[in-house]
């Protein structure tokens, strides 16, 4: 062909390789483009520090955006493979490092050793931006931010000593990391590029572009000539970037281009900024005929690229559609082909509300609108999922569009849940979810990339399947056959054949045609490493019909197990004794990082390294799977295995995992006199064998025929006898760790604050419990709980296969080396099914996978059989000494981040080491010693400088005399403790465990019902509405009395360490399980699973009793009310059985004295007690009012317990009041006797003002929400903490309302509670109106969505209510027919969230506005608007440009639409809004009747409705 031939040439991507936000390979890539995997998290701290993050701030150095995309924990790297000294390849910038790994992974991935192609026409074009990166950002400090340090030093502090400045320069440019001329060389941007073609050896251009967010797209262009042109026969094309430096983000802060809510949302109406990502990818490309000719896999056909500038705009900001129109046309010219037949488009969409505007207004004007008659588009912008890559978002969308093509896939966006009106009007939909791209038979599939970028520079690029989307035959047949000399070193290889019956699946086996894609053939037959012997036994097993599974290299089957509804589950291993894996020839193949420990002899000498061993194998094996395309339904995991399975499932963060095993010391998993039997026999025979033996218990079920035992030395030696006589096979197992017994419940101390401290996350693919045989929960504190009982509660594995079955799956893979194929196959026994090893001793690894491969394929599971086609090898990226191997390369990861450098060595000051004269600092001096501004500035100093002392004295282990903040504050709805847990004690009680139960519920205890927390009707139905729980001195006298049970003849003297860690709720029946340890002769810890915990102090005698006091409390006064008060006008919740305080005596700034009396309710008396503590803290403080127990330090009891009816003194004094929470000391006496003393009770203070607090106390009487003299009533939430919405949905909702509330996305609960609440107001203020009758929240059902027109529901009748939410506003009013209504909310973070007036004011109506305050009276336009809008039925966010004002007057508006239906609005302004001084306000006539109205708004907003 000659150049002019080739001028229009079609080109192939033969290759693609890439690293993005949790994806280090492609096939990673996929699997998270396919499940729609968010990758998008908080910064790390390595990349910059939080002190950088501000979101009240403008400053150039704060950030009020922290979360983006990142890949600090997948850039690892071998250096020496390429070449490359480790110390030149730690001080080079990592994108360097990245490029070159890619590389040589997509040459690999492209099938291709160096000397398949011709060296001299192979180039590399790379996208990188001209962003400063960590290499140079670490270069910028060595030499001049070093010597700004030096430099201020010398200035604040003069006379310091020269060699002191010398050890400071030193120590900052030494905490950098080495720079020097072995590293410099690293730092010259263009080798990106260059670096590449010289350790790859390519003599064909090589260099970089520049072209912003467009630069990939450039480079495929720039590609794409030079193999038209014939100068090139293959090209490297890439794009990469790896900043995150502050200064980087500085310029999109300052921009305004981030999102403020933290989320990228392309093409939704939400949608208010961008996140950052980073990543790199790398497709191989040649021209589509010589691919054809070399047989090379063909992802995709590059058809057309088109490039354009905006030229002259009016900003460079912004986006011009000119220009990128243009770019469109240029491309599909360029194809040939008809935009008709675009079946998917992958967006430039960033986010950002300009940018997506214009994109979908290009797409308007070339695609066409949306008609009936054209199916639509599909739409999708990777960015959603791993942020705006920069240079390489072209790159990513590229890859992400040709893995739809090749598969046959549209692949999902994320977070457009609520598209945009602009992309209504579009021909494009957004794919929501991973799903088949049908195409009619001979049809090609095609999709498009756009990639605009910064300043108006365009690319577009069309890609088309090949002409048979399915190839059937493998063009390489003829090199089918391995010759005799064969080897099993060399790459294994995989033959498979297909057809719909015998007969002709013999022909194809006998004309050796190979097959790449079986589709619905039923007869298949997979080959390893085949030979003319093995073809000829293969026919014979055709013949014979007969399913054959893998002697002799050969599977084959006519009825396969993998039926299209069949799932795949992945199942990792945990400690086994066959643990030999064979991972060296996987690692040199794929280029992948041997793990470090692999050592089967750990298991014999340290548990620990063993375990993690088997995990970084286990994860080593996970990640090739998916390289070779195999991906799961869900992931399970055995022992340990489960904690593979928690990383496989995206649940843990691998880096901080790996960290976290590091910091543990050799042996820490060992278990003194602790040993595992592992028994041949049913779990039932087991447990007949046990019985009468202790401290002995089944850790693990494995199988029909396999149980494992955990229990002491002697008892294991009776256990083993016993089976033994039972003809029992039996065998003590090599290693001591109490997993998964109740013998590990000492040990779990670390892992306890492991688990409640580290990042942790919801599962992205389904994760099964082999604790609970069902899979793991979504929320992260039910994880973190199910982590730490996975440690104690034995290993449910039959039952957890049987569940999975039962689930669907039917093909099970062991991810690791041991026993669980074996273990699923007697479980499962005939029942049809596929249970494989991905690695086994006897075979190396690759060929395990290539007859784990075979397998797959033979039983219809989707498996590339290319990946061990002859030729298809993923060679070493440089040639390499023969010696070389895996084993003796260690990786490094590469430092993506410059975090701030820490200084440690004290610095000498002037004058022996004494303070410098601060009037002799030179900013200090030039303003006075006697100037304002110079003696507050010496203040300051001096605060810090005390501040310091503070410090360095704490630092010292000198304690402060200011009270600290406790750190511990137990919220209710904690699911487990993070108490620390004392170690069993060596007095004569030894470490005995006991377990008891109790049964809890409202028909047990009745008394419970006068302990409900909510308010409801009298004969409420719903008793989870009302919330019965048991109060924590309930918990205590529990405790009490299983410590008397536990310790006959002992008597109870103390509780002490008392926690509480969340609400033990009755509503519904409960098996309490309590545990005891003895601790020691004296001491009993006692623990309420899940909900407290404490330590009973036991004696032989009671304890001498100390005198009652008879001091009052200091600056007594009569309180305010009486006991009969306290509960009639409900400061207190509780019912008769709990109304224990019978008088209030005294109370004053430290405390409160008084007369309580026990009732019914069990620890009533005690709970009097709180009680009197709790209305302290009510009548002494203006807002948290609310308190509830969390923790007490010690009560110790005195005397016998006291009658039910008799009456004792009680005194409280304060031990202090923070924001979150009190302290208190308390007395409860008799006569002159003392009968408890209690140290440290501490209550935690929840969030609440004078409107929350009323309607806590009487939620019947009281509104939330104001009435306004328009009729309306308006609600603002100020309420932002957690537990505070909990208290409101609680109190206004119903469980129905509850249930439909937990389900919404969080991002939409608070609009829809808001709405909720104001509407029942609504409701129930005008209900008071008329009747003056009490109706709780509850009693109110309403209908509808947040926000429009509702339902209410009250007893017979119903109601027509409107809501109008904005910002913290919610307003509702009551109507006999739908009415428009909004509001707006001028409250500053709301106004922030106003379209500008060019977005809903025509010029015409700009005019209208006035000469004074302009501003608000366009709200007032824009609001009224707004409830005509909703008045004419308008789809939310409509174009209010569509709506005319025709006439306004101060108190109305007139609007009408395009039809010429005119209609009145009349505007409502708060006093602030109208420009009154705030101050009282009359309230209207309704207001002076209704007893509910809660206090007065004073923040701005306007109200306007239809009339």
């Amino acid at each position: 062909m000659t150049q002019t031939d080739r001028s229009d040439c079609a080109i192939a991507l033969t290759g693609m390789a890439c690293l993005f936000p949790g994806a280090e390979d492609l096939a990673a890539f996929r699997h998270n483009l396919r499940t729609g995997v968010d990758a998008i998290r908080e910064v790390p701290p390595q990349r910059w520090e939080p002190l950088f993050y501000d979101p009240e701030s403008a400053a150039p150095d704060r950030f009020y955006c922290l979360r983006g995309g990142f890949v600090d924990d997948l850039v690892d790297f071998d250096p020496l493979v390429f070449g490359i000294m480790p110390v030149a390849a730690e001080g080079a910038e990592p994108d360097q490092m990245i490029s070159l790994k890619l590389a040589a992974a997509v040459l690999a991935d492209a099938g291709y050793r160096e000397g398949d192609y011709d060296a001299a026409k192979a180039g590399v074009i790379i996208a990188r931006g001209n962003y400063i990166g960590a290499g140079m950002t670490r270069l910028e400090q060595h030499v001049r931010t070093s010597a700004q340090l030096v430099h201020a030093l010398q200035r604040l502090v003069p006379g310091i000593d020269a060699a002191a400045l010398a050890r400071v320069k030193a120590e900052f440019q030494g905490g950098l990391g080495h720079y020097g001329p072995d590293t410099a060389i690293g730092l010259v941007p263009n080798l990106t590029a260059s670096r590449l073609a010289n350790r790859l050896n390519l003599f064909g251009p090589a260099y970089t572009v520049d072209a912003a967010c467009a630069g990939s797209l450039l480079a495929v262009d720039q590609a794409v000539r030079e193999l038209r042109s014939g100068r090139c026969d293959l090209v490297l094309a890439g794009g990469i970037h790896l900043s995150h430096d502050v200064a980087f983000w500085s310029v999109f802060s300052q921009l305004g281009a981030l999102s403020r809510d933290q989320q990228i949302r392309p093409f939704d109406r939400r949608a208010d900024g961008l996140l950052i990502g980073e990543g790199a990818g790398m497709v191989c490309l040649k021209r589509l005929e010589d691919a054809e000719r070399d047989g090379d896999r063909i992802y995709a056909v590059i058809r057309g690229v088109g490039i354009a500038s905006d030229g002259r705009t009016g900003s460079l900001m912004s986006p011009s559609v000119d220009g990128q129109v243009l770019a469109l046309e240029r491309a599909w010219r360029e194809a040939g082909l008809e935009p008709e037949r675009l079946g998917f488009l992958e967006a430039h969409g960033t986010g950002t509300p300009a940018g997506d505007a214009a994109e979908l207004e290009t797409l308007t004007r070339f695609f066409g609108s949306a008609r009936p008659e054209h199916p639509p588009i599909g739409l999708g912008s990777v960015k959603s999922m791993i942020g705006h890559t920069m240079p390489a978002a072209g790159m990513a969308g590229l890859i992400k569009a040709a893995l739809a093509i090749y598969h046959g896939e549209h692949l999902p966006t994320l977070h457009c849940e609520h598209p945009c009106d602009a992309l209504r009007d579009t021909r494009f939909l957004p794919v929501n979810v991973c799903a088949p791209w049908e195409t009619r038979a001979g049809e090609t599939r095609i999709a498009a990339v756009n990639a605009f970028g910064f300043g108006g520079i365009n690319a577009h690029l069309v890609l088309e399947s090949v002409a048979d989307p399915a190839p059937v035959v493998d063009p390489r047949a003829t090199v089918l056959v391995a010759p005799p000399s064969a080897t099993t070193t060399d790459l294994p290889r995989l033959a498979v054949f297909a057809a719909e019956d015998g007969e002709d699946l013999v022909r194809a086996l006998t004309e050796k045609r190979s097959c790449v894609e079986a589709g619905s053939a039923s007869w298949r037959v997979a080959i390893v490493n085949p030979t003319e012997a093995r073809l000829e036994r293969a026919k014979t097993i055709v013949r014979r019909g007969v399913p054959w599974r893998g002697r002799n290299g050969i599977y084959f089957t006519n009825r396969p197990v993998v039926t299209p509804e069949a799932k795949l589950a992945f199942v990792f291993p945990g400690v086994d004794s066959s643990f030999e894996p064979r991972l060296a020839d996987i690692a040199n193949h794929f280029h992948m990082a041997l793990p470090a420990r692999t050592d089967p002899g750990a298991l014999q000498s340290d548990l620990l390294a063993a375990g993690i061993g088997i995990i970084q194998t286990n994860r080593f094996l996970h990640r090739t799977l998916l390289r070779l395309g195999i991906e799961p339904d869900a992931v399970a995991g055995h022992s340990i295995g489960e904690w593979s399975g928690l990383m496989a499932a995206g649940c843990v963060p691998e880096r901080e995992a790996d960290a976290f095993g590091e910091q543990l010391q050799p042996g820490s998993l060992n278990v003194p006199d602790v040993q595992f039997l592992a028994a041949g026999c049913s779990l039932e025979r087991a447990r007949e064998a046990m019985i009468g033996l202790d401290d002995l218990s089944v850790s693990h079920e494995n199988c029909p025929r396999q149980v494992i035992l955990c229990g002491r030395p002697y008892a294991i030696a009776e256990i083993e006898q016993r089976l033994q006589d039972l003809q029992v096979l039996t065998r003590v197992l090599p290693f001591q760790s109490g997993f998964h017994s109740p013998l590990y419940r000492d040990y779990l101390e670390p892992h306890r604050a492991f688990f409640l401290e580290f990042p942790m996350f919801p599962p992205r693919i389904p994760l099964w419990s082999a604790t609970l045989a069902a899979p793991y929960p979504e929320d992260v504190p039910a994880i973190r709980e199910l982590s730490l009982r996975h440690l104690v509660e034995p290993v449910r594995f039959r039952s957890l296969i049987e569940r999975m079955y039962a689930d669907g799956f039917r093909t099970f893979v062991q991810v690791g080396t041991g026993s669980l194929p074996g273990f699923i196959a007697d479980t499962l026994g005939d029942r049809p099914h596929l249970a494989l090893h991905a690695n086994l001793s006897k075979r190396t690894g690759l060929e395990q996978l290539a007859h784990m491969s075979a397998a797959l394929w033979a039983e219809g599971a989707a498996v590339d059989p290319s990946h061990f086609r002859e030729g298809r090898a993923e060679p070493a990226a440089m040639s390499e000494p023969a010696s070389s191997s895996a084993e003796k390369r260690a990786t490094m990861r590469l430092k993506l981040g410059v975090p701030l450098v820490e200084l440690n060595t004290p610095l000498e000051l002037p004058r022996g080491g004494e303070r410098p004269d601060r009037r002799a600092l030179p900013f200090v001096a030039d303003l006075g010693p006697t100037g304002t501004a110079g003696r507050a500035f010496q203040s300051l100093l001096g605060e810090i400088e005390t501040a310091g002392s503070d410090v360095v004295r704490a630092l010292a282990g000198q304690r402060s005399e200011a009270p600290g903040l406790n750190e511990s504050l137990i919220e209710p709805d904690w699911s487990a403790s993070g108490s620390r847990e004392r170690p069993p004690g060596n007095d004569e009680g030894g470490s005995l465990v006991r377990t008891f139960t109790r049964h809890l519920s409202v028909d047990r205890v009745p008394e419970l019902l006068d302990h409900t927390f909510f308010a409801q009707p009298p004969d409420w139905p719903i008793l989870n509405d009302r919330y019965p729980v048991v109060p924590m001195t309930m918990s205590l006298q529990i405790m009490v009395d299983i410590a008397r049970e536990s310790a006959p003849g002992f008597v109870v003297t103390a509780l002490e360490d008392i926690q509480a860690f969340r609400w033990l709720l009755v509503d519904e029946p409960l098996d309490l399980r309590i545990v005891t340890r003895r601790l020691d002769a004296h001491r009993l810890e006692i623990d309420l699973k899940g909900y407290a915990r404490a330590t009973a102090v036991l004696a032989d005698a009671p304890p001498d009793i100390p005198e009652a006091p008879d001091a009052p409390i200091a600056g007594e006064t009569s309180p305010d009310i009486d006991a009969d008060t306290l509960y009639r006008d409900r400061w207190m919740f509780h019912g008769p059985a709990y109304q224990g305080v019978t008088a209030l005596e005294g109370i004053g700034p430290q405390g409160i004295r008084g007369r309580i009396a026990l009732r019914r309710g069990p620890g009533s008396l005690l709970d009097s007690a709180g009680q009197l503590l709790g209305y302290w803290i009510m009548a002494r403080n203006d807002k948290d009012r609310l308190a509830m127990p969390i923790g007490i330090g010690r009560i110790e009891f005195f005397g016998p317990d006291p009658e039910i009816g008799e009456e004792l003194g009680c005194s409280v004094e304060i031990g202090s009041l923070t924001d979150q929470e009190v302290s208190a000391d308390m007395v409860i006496w008799r006569g002159d006797q003392v009968w408890a003393r209690i140290e440290g009770w501490r209550d935690r203070r929840f969030e609440t003002d004078e409107r929350l607090w009323r309607i806590i106390m009487q939620v019947d009487r009281h509104l939330l929400a104001v009435p306004r003299p328009c009729g309306a009533l308006v609600f603002r939430d100020r309420y932002r903490l957690a537990l505070s919405r909990d208290q409101l949905s609680r109190r206004f909702l119903t469980k129905v309302e509850r249930d439909a509330y937990g389900d919404l996305d969080p991002r939409l609960k608070r609009r829809w509670l808001n709405g909720r609440i104001v509407a029942k107001d609504a409701l129930r203020h005008h209900l008071d109106l008329a009747t003056r009758h009490p109706i709780f929240p509850a009693e109110i059902r309403i209908e509808g969505p947040a926000e429009g027109v509702v339902t209410a529901h009250y007893r017979d009748e119903r109601w027509l209510i409107v809501v109008a939410l904005h910002g913290d506003l919610a307003v509702a009013r009551l109507g006999r027919t739908p009415l428009g209504l909004a509001v707006a909310d001028l409250h500053g973070e709301a106004m922030e969230t106003m379209p500008s007036v060019a977005h809903f004011l025509t010029h015409d109506e700009l005019a209208m506005l006035p000469g004074t305050e302009p501003a608000r009276e366009a709200v007032r336009f824009w609001a009224a608007k707004r409830a005509y809008a909703r008045w004419r039925g308008a789809v939310p966010d409509s174009d209010l440009r569509n709506f005319s004002i025709t006439h306004v007057h101060p108190k109305r508006i007139e609007v009408e639409d395009r039809l010429g239906a005119p209609c009145w609005v009349a505007t409502y302004a708060s006093r602030n809004a109208s420009g009154r001084t705030p101050g009282p306000e009359s309230p209207s006539p309704g207001e002076r009747r209704s007893r509910r109205q809660a206090p007065e708004e004073t923040q701005d907003y306007i109200i306007t409705w239809t009339e």
